[in-house]
């Protein structure tokens, strides 16, 4: 069905997200925090004014998107999380064997393009959704890109991770911890919105110091401000989120915070003051966080998109893909 903006809406949307969160957990080789509502709200919220829910629901799976006009594309569907491509708009344990089910709406409806990302990489999810829209007329199908994100198994501690890294990871590791003796570094458990607004307030406010603070990018920039706050508003109320903060004497100079989903951390921002870049900050928030979680059973880090100085941290890489149909 086609869900158009009202009250009913709003009722629909929050008053769910015990059983969204469910979806998004039981489906496979997913992203499975940013499929979940603690990212996909905001997202919506932030980047997709103007659009419209929709959401085809079928024996415990959904296929939850967003609909909008474009004067160049016509009338497009997207995920509600389309500016990094990270969530699956197809939820549920069996979702796969429901794809067609899910896509049935869309063989009576107007529309111009659909877009679908986050999907499994390697499974025959592209192949059943081509099989499916296939039996419309007049369409056109391509492959998107490809998306990549790291995650670091925390198996076996703190030890067991650096037992998986390079000999020179180690060594420059131990530089850092001897350029930072005198950074004093303390973890923050984010479980209410009180907590929740204390630290957001004093990440920005170290971000303001940063490299992409220093360009008016990164939390301090408006549309990533207002994502960001309700992304940790959402985390802290729903799951479990936490942060470090470090401190030069009793000067807040870096941060580094993420949330808690099926016992695995997602990393979602961190920075520091642009005057401690030499110090290799950056390497000892990630370590401490490292362990942080090791300590606590904390099974794997999930670091986020893919950006080169990952690798050195993770093994493990997760890979989705997405697909473009167009009527010509």
């Amino acid at each position: 069905m086609n869900i158009n903006p009202s009250l009913k809406i709003e009722a629909h949307f929050y008053n769910n997200i015990e059983k969204w969160n469910k979806l998004a957990g039981q489906t496979s080789n997913i992203d499975h925090f940013c499929s979940s509502f603690a990212w996909i709200e905001p997202s919506f919220r932030v980047f997709n004014k103007g659009t419209h829910l929709f959401i085809s629901e079928i024996e415990k799976n959904a296929l939850i998107l967003c609909q909008g006009i474009n004067h160049k594309i016509g009338r497009y569907y997207i995920p509600l999380e389309s500016s990094w491509e990270l969530a699956s708009p197809f939820l549920g344990k069996n979702v796969e064997q429901k794809i067609c089910a899910l896509l049935a709406p869309f063989f009576h409806m107007k529309w111009d393009v659909i877009y679908l990302s986050g999907l499994p990489f390697g499974s025959s999810f592209l192949l059943r959704i081509k099989k499916c829209v296939s039996k419309i007329k007049n369409i056109s199908i391509r492959n998107g890109k490809l998306t990549h994100r790291f995650i670091a198994s925390l198996e076996d501690g703190i030890e067991g991770f650096y037992a998986r890294r390079s000999r020179k990871f180690r060594r420059n590791m131990r530089k850092n911890k001897e350029k930072t003796s005198d950074i004093r570094f303390q973890i923050y458990k984010i479980n209410s919105s009180f907590e929740m607004l204390s630290y957001f307030n004093r990440a920005v406010d170290i971000e303001k110091r940063s490299w992409k603070g220093l360009k008016i990018d990164g939390i301090i920039s408006p549309r990533m401000n207002l994502f960001s706050k309700r992304v940790l508003l959402h985390a802290a109320n729903q799951m479990s989120a936490c942060g470090i903060i470090a401190f030069d004497g009793t000067k807040e100079v870096g941060f580094l915070y993420g949330a808690l989903f099926k016992n695995i951390f997602r990393g979602l921002q961190m920075s520091y003051d642009n005057n401690y870049r030499d110090l290799g900050l950056g390497n000892m928030l990630q370590h401490k966080m490292i362990e942080y979680l090791a300590n606590n059973q904390i099974k794997a880090y999930d670091l986020g998109s893919e950006i080169p100085y990952k690798t050195r941290w993770a093994e493990i890489k997760l890979t989705t893909q997405s697909i473009l149909i167009r009527r010509r």
